[in-house]
């Protein structure tokens, strides 16, 4: 990303940038892959730095000239060391990793998460589940449903994501379907039960800037 910006204040400097608006469409693509990626390794680096290259591809539209391109860039590294001060990443050791794990068990027919600046590993073990409703913001969840019993063959999932990855484990026999609205964001689907399946999965919500991994289990 680093190198993506330094070819960019290059071809400003010397007056390319007029001649190259397809690698500046293409570089642009890149950069969103990039956030979003960021966004699901909770890396502060891989996310501000492709908004500033975007901003730097793009600052005549966006009226930010006098931000570009050095002033972005040293805008976009002080907010990836301040946050990553602020929120360090915490190393937790193989053998202790399921004592930050919590079991949700709720006599209700809807489950509620909600996570704000921090990292969750979460049970759901419950019987006669309808819904279950996530909400995260700058946030990383690990939510297992193999515990979990719906109340009949479908459960509803609601998702309000913004800045945030969250990993779904879902047994083997169950189906998935996505029917959620997404900007910048990515659910990442790669295995479909070939076989039939006892409860559907309908993925409902909005997603902003983050990542759903759906993995069975």
């Amino acid at each position: 990303m680093l190198l993506f910006a330094a070819l960019i204040i290059v071809s400003t400097m010397t007056g390319l940038a007029e001649e190259i608006y397809f690698w500046d469409a293409v570089i642009a693509v890149l950069a969103v892959y990039v956030m979003i990626y960021g966004v699901m390794k909770r890396s502060f680096f891989l996310f501000f730095f492709p908004i500033a290259v975007i901003g730097i591809l793009f600052d005549t539209e966006l009226g930010i000239e006098a931000l570009t391109p050095v002033p972005i860039l040293a805008i976009a590294a002080l907010l990836s060391c301040g946050l990553r001060l602020i929120f360090p990443k915490r190393y937790v050791p193989a053998t202790t990793k399921t004592a930050s794990a919590e079991t949700v068990s709720t006599s209700d027919s809807s489950i509620h998460i909600r996570t704000r600046f921090n990292s969750l590993v979460k049970y759901l073990d419950a019987k006669g589940v309808r819904d279950v409703h996530v909400d995260c913001s700058f946030s990383g969840n690990k939510l297992y449903f193999d515990r979990l019993v719906p109340e009949g063959s479908v459960l509803d999932v609601h998702m309000n994501l913004s800045f945030s990855g969250v990993d779904l484990f879902i047994p083997k026999n169950w189906r998935v379907e996505d029917l959620t609205n997404t900007t910048l964001s990515g659910v990442k689907n790669t295995e479909v039960p070939e076989h039939e399946t006892d409860v559907t999965v309908r993925l409902f919500g909005n997603i902003s800037f983050s990542g759903v991994d759906i993995r069975y289990v």
